[in-house]
């Protein structure tokens, strides 16, 4: 092996040592937050299914399956295209809302209790004035 070989593999050794050390650890994150991200990626296909209907100008299908029935105990969408889920086990409420721009589809999300929900859905305080 050449030089420049070994020196390349030891360099790649260290640096995934490094992302080791950084990454948290999957035990350090709370199981209700790894809750609400897996209700927020169960429904991914509904968003789906969703996103064509509102580009299309379609009517959007408000009865879909829950494809995840231990994870979320009510989903509700409704005819704006509005998502809204509920687990019972960590008492957690997330709320995903399409908008239609341009003919892209951006969603948003709102979610209860904030310490639990993805960041992309926790409660943003708006800066006071002058900050």
């Amino acid at each position: 092996m050449s030089r420049r070989m070994l020196m390349s593999l030891i360099s790649i050794i260290f640096f995934i040592g490094i992302l080791l050390l950084l990454l948290p650890d999957i035990h350090e994150v709370p199981e209700e937050r790894m809750a609400s991200v897996a209700m927020a990626m169960c429904v991914t296909d509904i968003k789906i299914a969703i996103s064509a209907d509102l580009k299309k100008g379609k009517t959007i299908k408000t009865s879909y399956e829950n494809k995840c029935p231990k994870l979320i105990s009510k989903l509700i969408v409704r005819g704006d295209g509005n998502i809204e889920m509920f687990n019972p086990t960590y008492r957690i409420q997330l709320s995903l809302k399409p908008t239609l721009r341009d003919g892209v589809v951006k969603w948003s999300c709102q979610g209860k209790p904030d310490t639990f929900v993805p960041k992309a859905c926790r409660t943003k305080i708006a800066p006071k004035p002058g900050q």
